[in-house]
């Protein structure tokens, strides 16, 4: 829904039909030149935004990268206002069994095996680490947690635990409604034109200066954004974010 802040990326392709009066057949097509458009103006002009997703453990101990991660910022379980991040672990076994048709941790082969170095674990514990380590494996889309607090004792059940993963967006969901930025609107509006007659067969002189009109128009509205963006960078962003939460040091 739109909002004074946000419009759907639904609403926008809307927009670029009417505004250009491009025929509704031609929808998918404006649709994936905006799809486009967003993910190269968050990453190359206006600036890749933070995102917090809630997910929730499998019975593997796994959970799902976001469609619109682009890169990792932090990961943990709040507690008393605060987050407390996991340890990264690039050693974890990553892989399952399938058992019966079903995906499964197998312990003769490593994994889901708690891990037990001799140190203490907890909030606070000596080594500096913390109940849960992970590691992200692109390949899969997912990140490994490994943790007891994951296993029911006696019955070594399966716990299901809801996690926050803090990442960078590139702006584009591919497993939900994307909402986009009202700033970039006009830019993204600006880019579908440009490159659909871009890659549009160019018959006459008119048609050539009508492309460098739509072009001039187009990095018209990126100077815009890196005027407004004013030089706020991912780093200043993540400075900012880290600032907000503390995790008791290791002794």
């Amino acid at each position: 829904m739109d909002s004074k802040r946000q419009k759907t990326l639904d609403s926008i392709v809307n927009e670029i039909l009417l505004e250009s009066q491009i025929d509704k057949s031609q929808y998918y097509r404006v649709l994936s030149f905006a799809i486009k458009a967003i993910r190269d103006i968050n990453l190359f002009s206006y600036g890749t935004t933070m995102k917090c997703a809630k997910l929730i453990t499998d019975n593997n101990h796994m959970v799902d990268l976001p469609g619109d991660y682009l890169d990792f910022v932090s990961i943990g379980i709040p507690h008393n206002g605060e987050l407390i991040t996991f340890t990264k672990d690039k050693k974890l076994i990553r892989t399952t069994t399938l058992v019966n048709g079903v995906n499964s941790l197998s312990v003769d082969n490593g994994e889901g095996v708690v891990k037990k170095d001799g140190r203490l674990w907890g909030y606070g514990s000596t080594g500096g680490h913390n109940d849960y380590v992970y590691c992200i494996d692109l390949n899969l889309g997912k990140i490994i947690i490994n943790s007891h607090k994951l296993i029911s004792y006696p019955d070594k059940t399966p716990v299901n635990k809801e996690i926050q993963l803090w990442y960078t967006t590139s702006g584009v969901s591919l497993d939900g409604e994307t909402l986009v930025s009202s700033i970039i609107s006009d830019a993204v509006n600006a880019y579908v034109t440009y490159y659909m007659a871009l890659r549009s067969p160019i018959k006459t002189r008119a048609d050539a200066m009508k492309i460098n009109l739509y072009k001039q128009d187009y990095e018209k509205e990126i100077h815009k954004l890196t005027m407004i963006r004013g030089g706020f960078s991912y780093d200043d962003l993540s400075d900012f974010f880290l600032s907000m939460y503390h995790q008791s040091p290791g002794r």
